[in-house]
């Protein structure tokens, strides 16, 4: 019943932010990372609980760079399924990003262990929420943002991962002005960078000078 009464809350966007935590959402792969056109890549989302605490549900948004990826598939981690009955279900939104102009959106992306259950986790545990697919399409096309990131789109819906304990509600982001919840810690996909010409003739001249070098001994 507790459950209930905090997704009604959270369907209805009453819910006020609970005080700072150290509870974080985070994701896997971070960074730089090299890729060519035609790869699959997965991403991972997880739950991190600095302080023991039980996790209760969760309901974010996925942004990407739809010039660079396609979105191939959602999976949600063992356990989790979405709150459908509260009308809540993960959406494709083309061009609906709040956090970048033309970017695209996969919104309300959540997960609920059962509307009587929660997940306990320890200081230091992290939890598996979901993973998303995406094909690499235009890996020579490239912008100072991130590719994949999390955001609040601003549709109605409190966005966070939920916790029983002192901690409440972790957000990811409350408006369209803090959209960018994880900051620089998504990921950037791009080609390989090549090595130059130059650097191939002085590598194979420097070879040259080894080989003449042990004929001479």
């Amino acid at each position: 019943m507790k459950k209930a009464i905090v997704i009604s809350i959270l369907i209805f966007g009453l819910l006020a932010s609970g005080p700072a935590s150290a509870q974080y959402l985070w994701m896997d792969v971070i960074g730089e990372q090299t890729a060519a056109t035609g790869d699959e890549i997965t991403i991972n989302f997880y739950a991190h609980a600095e302080t023991a605490d039980e996790l209760s549900l969760f309901n974010v948004d996925v942004g990407f760079d739809d010039n660079e990826l396609d979105y191939t598939s959602l999976t949600y981690a063992s356990g989790f399924s979405e709150m459908t009955g509260f009308g809540l279900s993960a959406t494709y939104t083309y061009d609906g990003s709040d956090a970048f102009t033309g970017a695209s959106l996969i919104a309300t992306v959540n997960g609920d262990p059962g509307t009587s259950s929660t997940i306990a986790m320890s200081a230091g545990d992290d939890q598996l929420l979901f993973s998303i697919v995406f094909t690499v399409t235009d890996v020579e096309y490239d912008w100072t943002g991130e590719d994949v990131w999390v955001e609040w789109y601003g549709g109605g819906v409190i966005a966070g991962v939920f916790w029983s304990g002192a901690s409440a509600v972790e957000d990811v982001g409350t408006s369209s002005a803090d959209a960018t919840a994880l900051g620089d810690g998504g990921a950037d996909f791009a080609a390989p960078v090549p090595v130059p010409a130059a650097a191939w003739l002085l590598g194979s001249g420097l070879l040259g000078l080894v080989g003449l070098r042990r004929r001479s001994r």
